[in-house]
């Protein structure tokens, strides 16, 4: 039996937080792909970044400022994608943001987070799924924290661990849909959740300690290009020299 890969061209594609870092690099890969893709962030500049990234990959960018924490800017992100395309074919659940350990932030910040990092996924997912027809594909960005479980990134960590047991229990629940769900958690890479310089992040990606947000990108595509009979249920990718192993 040969192994058909599902072609990507003319796939109707979401990204949340898709204006920088991982969201951006999966988001010019697809556009570059032959898909139709519309990001999403909290910034304008960054949206405009973004969609100039895209143009440059081809004709399938398009974009708009929201947050993913207000379930009322979800909505209207989804009334776009219906006015747009009417259907949706993939979901890239990757806006996210980073926090300080549980004795360091402010409850605000952890609901802030949680709004984001969690409930976001969440929230997007439903609205996708009504979109879906005939079968679709929701991929999760999560964490390697998730099972590292490392000591001063409570909150973020929790949120991540809490992706990874959505995702499970949503690829069972939408599956008699035709609907897949994979979950990519990826380790340590270059974006603008670290407290480091661009120059620190090249030194790191050039020691091979750190990927590139295009590695988590090739990742996603390998997901969405499997035949129809094979979901990808799980992905960790991590540095080759990864110090946290």
């Amino acid at each position: 039996m040969s192994t058909d890969i599902t072609p990507l061209n003319g796939k109707r594609v979401l990204i949340s937080g898709g204006t920088s870092g991982i969201g951006r690099a999966i988001a010019v890969d697809l556009v570059g792909a032959g898909c139709e893709v519309i990001v999403f962030g909290r910034h304008q500049q960054e949206l405009t970044d973004a969609l100039m990234d895209m143009q440059k990959a081809g004709p399938g960018g398009d974009g708009l400022v929201a947050d993913q924490s207000n379930v009322a800017e979800v909505r209207r992100v989804m009334q776009h994608v219906a006015a747009k395309w009417g259907t949706l074919d993939f979901l890239i659940n990757n806006a996210g943001i980073g926090a300080g350990g549980l004795l360091e932030d402010d409850e605000s910040t952890w609901n802030y987070v949680a709004q984001t990092n969690l409930v976001g996924y969440l929230t997007c997912s439903r609205y996708a799924i009504e979109r879906m027809d005939k079968g679709g594909h929701i991929i999760n960005i999560g964490s390697i924290s998730a099972e590292n479980c490392n000591p001063g990134g409570e909150i973020y960590t929790a949120t991540k661990a809490g992706i990874r047991a959505f995702s499970e229990s949503l690829r069972k629940g939408v599956e008699k849909r035709g609907i897949k769900v994979s979950l990519i958690e990826p380790g340590l890479t270059g974006s603008d959740l670290h407290d480091l310089s661009v120059e620190e992040m090249e030194k790191q990606q050039d020691a091979e300690k750190m990927m590139i947000a295009e590695d988590v990108a090739a990742c996603v595509r390998f997901c969405l290009t499997q035949p129809s009979r094979a979901n990808v249920s799980l992905i960790q990718i991590l540095p080759r020299l990864a110090e946290d192993g």
